[in-house]
């Protein structure tokens, strides 16, 4: 009899740690659920502020702000879709050295300010010139609330901005003030003309401004040339 009353005591103490042991197991456990699930949460709340630095740097320049860039190479692209922009909804260029796009399409790009998808400036540049080139690019259905439906050309300090076309299209552009297509400023200097390589002609179709200019508007001191084979 006192035989079976020690083993049952015995099971009853081993029970008992058994349970204790069992006990603290799943405290720790909800303890570190908890933990982990209150960290997730952390993370999530505070994603938007760890990336905002550098979702604020994307947006300062919408698609493209290229600013103080010696050599800029843009191909076989296609930029469409952009709104509410002041300058250049596609493409932002400042002090931008050896511009040059190839291949690439603007379209349904929309500016509040200049350049409905293009905006080329000297910026605080003092001197030289800053040369673009473009190469068998279309632009189509571009809209600026001022000047340049699909190009506005501007001027720096002293610095004159150079913007050559090669075989582009420029087709249903418009603007609410000058350069339905392309709208140059003070000292800047703009080209068009047939491609080199194919020999393709330029286009200038269906553009329009609010006042002068449906194609082109050449502003002040601006030269303008032409070459090859031009359908307006």
């Amino acid at each position: 009899m006192k035989l079976n009353e020690k083993a049952l005591k015995q099971s009853m103490e081993n029970a008992k740690k058994n349970f204790n042991k069992c006990g603290i197991h799943k405290f720790i456990t909800s303890v570190l659920s908890v933990v982990l699930a209150g960290t997730t949460v952390l993370y999530v709340l505070t994603m938007n502020m760890r990336t905002k630095p550098v979702t604020d740097r994307l947006w300062e320049g919408h698609d493209d702000y290229l600013d103080g860039v010696d050599k800029v190479l843009i191909e076989d692209c296609y930029f469409a879709d952009n709104d509410n922009i002041d300058y250049g909804a596609g493409i932002h260029a400042e002090d931008c050295n050896d511009f040059v796009i190839r291949n690439t399409t603007f379209e349904d790009l929309h500016a509040d300010d200049r350049g409905g998808a293009v905006y080329l400036t000297a910026g605080d540049l003092a001197n030289g010139s800053v040369p673009s080139y473009f190469y068998r690019s279309t632009f189509d259905g571009n809209r600026s609330g001022e000047d340049g439906g699909a190009i506005c050309c501007d001027s720096g300090m002293s610095i004159m901005t150079n913007a050559t076309t090669y075989g582009c299209d420029f087709i249903n552009n418009s603007a609410v003030e000058n350069g339905g297509a392309v709208c140059t400023a003070l000292d800047c200097r703009f080209g068009f003309f047939s491609d080199k390589e194919t020999g393709k002609a330029g286009t200038m179709k269906n553009n329009s401004a609010g006042e002068l200019g449906g194609g082109f508007y050449q502003g002040g001191n601006s030269p303008l040339h032409f070459g090859g084979e031009i359908y307006a």
